[in-house]
């Protein structure tokens, strides 16, 4: 029995020899594994501290800084988003911008101007303020009642053709060409604003202009009004003719004090219709409307009146 036991063990220890040789190098491949393992996370916490920025994505990818990636040399290779980049065009920008400032004024231009500007439709169905008149039995006059504006109306072919003439040579000689607005008198209006400021500014308004002001706006000098003075002009150049439009002037227009329309200025200042007048009374009464008490022949500055005429 000793000497089989002693052969057994023997053969045991040759059949366990080779798996001792296997475990012992199993062993040794994980310690070098293991040791490679702690010198690559200790290298890998060294490097992070110099990254300055990492941008983590929604899926949980990031991307380091150019500031480092090009130093930094990992012995794998990190995941990298690369997002797409949207590539913008000025022009398309400009666009957008010329599109927005445009939408803006379009807006502006509604609610400032054309909300509530007149038509020549209102023009047609404007009704004056009138003078009533008492008369005798015999047709002589008593007295006329008024409040403001003393207004007899007249027909524009009871005035004679001076008086007509006059008129248009003082406020707008090129009435019978425009359209409702004169570009050259404004421009020459400008240009002569500019170059004499000492001097009586000189106004780029047309007789069409001047209507629509005194039926529709006030005296206030605004670009507003006068952007409307202009659009209604023209709109109601292409509504009414030359004559109506005149003879709209002639009835409308202030002369100074409570005379409105040309009939009533010339029985203030001369006592006369307006069909009798004279060419010098004619030329007197179109240098009115300007600025009626500065050229009234009545007011403080007689000298003036006798300049304008």
């Amino acid at each position: 029995p000793l000497k089989f036991n002693v052969k057994l063990n023997l053969s045991l220890k040759k059949l366990a020899k080779p798996f001792l040789y296997i475990g012992d190098f199993l062993l040794r491949i994980a310690k070098i594994i293991f040791t490679n393992l702690v010198l690559i996370s200790g290298w890998i916490e060294k490097k992070r501290s110099q990254i300055s920025s990492i941008k983590f994505t929604k899926a949980r990818e990031f991307k380091l800084s150019s500031k480092f990636a090009s130093r930094l040399k990992l012995p794998f290779s990190l995941p990298r988003f690369n997002p797409p980049r949207l590539k913008v065009r000025k022009s398309i920008v400009a666009l957008g911008l010329l599109l927005t400032v445009f939408i803006a004024f379009i807006s502006w231009f509604y609610l400032e101007i054309l909300i509530d500007l007149p038509g020549p439709e209102d023009l047609a169905n404007h009704r004056p303020y009138l003078t009533t008149k008492i008369f005798d039995r015999k047709g002589r006059l008593l007295y006329k009642i008024y409040r403001q504006e003393n207004r007899t109306l007249v027909s524009l072919n009871e005035l004679p053709d001076y008086v007509i003439d006059s008129a248009i040579a003082a406020e707008d000689r090129e009435f019978w060409t425009h359209k409702g607005v004169s570009f050259r008198g404004m421009i020459r209006a400008f240009l002569f604003n500019i170059n004499n400021p000492s001097q009586e500014p000189m106004g780029g308004s047309t007789i069409t202009q001047q209507l629509v002001k005194n039926v529709f706006f006030d005296f206030e000098k605004t670009y507003t009004r006068k952007i409307k003075e202009a659009l209604v002009s023209l709109w109601i150049e292409n509504k009414f003719s030359k004559e109506e439009i005149l003879q709209m002037y002639f009835n409308q227009i202030p002369y100074g004090g409570t005379a409105y329309g040309i009939e009533e200025a010339s029985q203030k200042f001369f006592g006369k219709s307006a069909k009798d007048l004279s060419l010098t009374q004619a030329t007197m009464l179109a240098g009115l409307p300007k600025a009626p008490t500065k050229y009234s022949p009545f007011g403080a500055y007689p000298e003036l009146a006798k300049k304008r005429q």
